[in-house]
């Protein structure tokens, strides 16, 4: 009997093991998702068919409490009636309750398979399992309406947490909320695929069918992902998730993972069996028995031999980079060999063709040497002239340069001359400025002391002559004048200077000879 330790070498069950754990990862993506449709479907957000679908605020108010015959004991409030003109069936409400059949309705609407055409000889319909919400009180109202679309073997389930890949897909394909935003096909391909992996006898799976499975689970959680009646934040979760799923279908398989495929194998194989269980299906369950015993094998010698299986799986990825450096040099070894084989015959086919061809090319090449040297002399005859005159030019441009320098140093010295002469001339008229300058500041400050002087005398007579107006208002004025003069003394020349000094003389005068003849 083959065991893991050949199993794991194979990628055939590297694949299994990959499919397994992305279909597990893609349920679980979808748990919120779910879970925030019927949130939307029992706050009438969902854009449904029909208005009538909704619930009335008094239906949400009844049964969300938990305490209404649509919670408890379902499956005693309904009968499944046939019609035998038209050879279908459908479900029907057994009890009184109007709050209840009113929302049971509504919800039976929404299930695709809510009425069923009946086959020769069937004693039991599978395509609504009432027991599943035989008491859903202790849970939300959303996950209890869930619950009516999943298949049967889902009494315990209380939230997505406790939903597998096949009841989360069967839900989906039941129920109307997800017909316009998710395919169809991927459902029902994902389910196939669930199946198919958890069925399997020898856990593996072809490269294509590797391929087709994930291109489904991207599909499903993409049109998920794009549904606009869900949550923005959901649906970027979604995205997320698919990243990390696309990167697992090119991940290393560790032992770890190995170990948890198995084990949803595992759970996956208890749930089906239960199922078979409530239809008696003897056949079914001694294969699910079979499958339930491989897998506890393979867990158990994984449990038993793990350090050597992950050995080998160290191993096995060093061998496979062996085989691929190998598989490279033996490319290159071909390539080059190739290559020598043509080359090799190449020469054997035109080995006198190459001898022709050299000689040609040593008989050019003589002949190149010839022109080559040829071509040099007339090159260095010319070059020879060419120097013999430019050393005349040369010779000719160097004595009218020292010609021209003599004039210029000539010129230089006259022109040095006659500005140190005028500088001279400058430096006069300089002194004699400066001695000007110097006697009208002198008698600037005459004229100052002066002013002084007279402006004391006014403020006296000022002083005096307040008893006389006409005396005291004419002593203002020539005051303000004498104040002007001085303001204005350093703007005025020389010769009136010389003005400003005899009037402010003359004026102390005055002023002193009408002082004494007030007195």
């Amino acid at each position: 009997m083959e065991n893991v330790k050949d199993k794991i070498k194979k990628k055939e069950y590297r694949n299994w093991v990959q499919s397994t754990l992305g279909l597990e990862r893609t349920n679980r993506a979808l748990y919120e998702y779910v879970k925030d449709k019927f949130t939307s479907y029992t706050h009438g957000k969902c854009a449904l068919q029909s208005s009538q679908t909704h619930f009335t605020q008094d239906e949400v108010s009844h049964i969300r409490r938990g305490a209404g015959c649509l919670r408890m004991s379902l499956e005693k409030m309904v009968k499944y009636k046939l019609d035998k003109k038209t050879n279908t069936s459908k479900w029907e409400w057994k009890s009184k309750c109007s709050k209840c059949e009113g929302a049971f309705v509504k919800i039976l609407s929404l299930h695709t398979e809510q009425i069923k055409k009946v086959n020769k000889g069937e004693s039991h319909y599978r395509d609504i399992h009432w027991k599943n919400c035989h008491d859903t009180s202790n849970i939300s109202l959303e996950w209890a309406i869930a619950k009516m679309f999943m298949p049967q073997g889902n009494e315990n389930n209380t939230g997505p947490d406790d939903t597998d890949p096949a009841s989360m897909l069967s839900l989906m394909l039941n129920c109307d909320l997800f017909t316009n935003p998710v395919r169809k096909s991927h459902l029902q391909k994902l389910k196939e695929a669930r199946n198919s992996l958890f069925h399997s006898s020898n856990n593996l799976v072809k490269d294509s069918d590797v391929i087709d499975y994930f291109d489904h689970m991207k599909g499903l959680l993409t049109d998920a992902s794009n549904d606009n009646e869900v949550d923005k934040n959901i649906g970027q979760t979604i995205r997320n998730d698919i990243g990390k799923i696309e990167k697992l279908k090119d991940a290393e398989i560790t032992m770890t993972l190995f170990d948890d495929a198995l084990k949803i194998k595992r759970k996956a194989i208890y749930d089906d069996f239960e199922k078979c269980l409530s239809d008696n299906d003897i056949e079914q369950l001694k294969l699910l028995l079979k499958l339930a015993e491989k897998v506890a094998a393979d867990l158990q010698f994984i449990n038993d031999h793990f350090d050597e299986l992950k050995n080998i799986e160290k191993y096995k990825k060093e061998i496979d980079q062996l085989e691929t450096k190998q598989k490279g040099i033996e490319a290159g070894i071909n390539t080059l060999s190739e290559s020598f084989r043509q080359i090799k015959e190449s020469h054997m086919i035109h080995k006198h063709e190459v001898e022709d061809e050299l000689e040609m090319y040593r008989k050019f090449q003589d002949d190149q040497e010839k022109q080559l040297t040829n071509q040099i002399k007339l090159i260095y005859h010319s070059m020879t002239q060419v120097w013999k005159t430019a050393k005349e030019n040369l010779t000719r441009s160097f004595m009218e340069l020292g010609n021209s320098y003599k004039q210029l140093k000539n010129d230089s010295k006259e022109m040095v001359s006659n500005t140190s002469q005028e500088m001279g001339q400058v430096k006069d008229h300089f002194e004699i400025l400066e001695l000007k300058l110097h006697r009208q500041n002198k008698i600037i400050s005459r004229i100052r002391e002066n002013t002084k002087s007279v402006s004391r005398d006014l403020d006296q007579l000022e002083h005096i002559s307040n008893d006389i107006p006409v005396i005291s208002q004419g002593i203002r004025g020539l005051k303000n004048g004498v104040c002007f003069c001085w303001r204005e003394v350093s703007q005025l020349s020389a010769e009136g200077m010389v003005i400003v000094v005899v009037v402010t003389i003359a004026i102390s005068i005055i002023f002193r000879l009408c002082l004494y003849f007030a007195f």
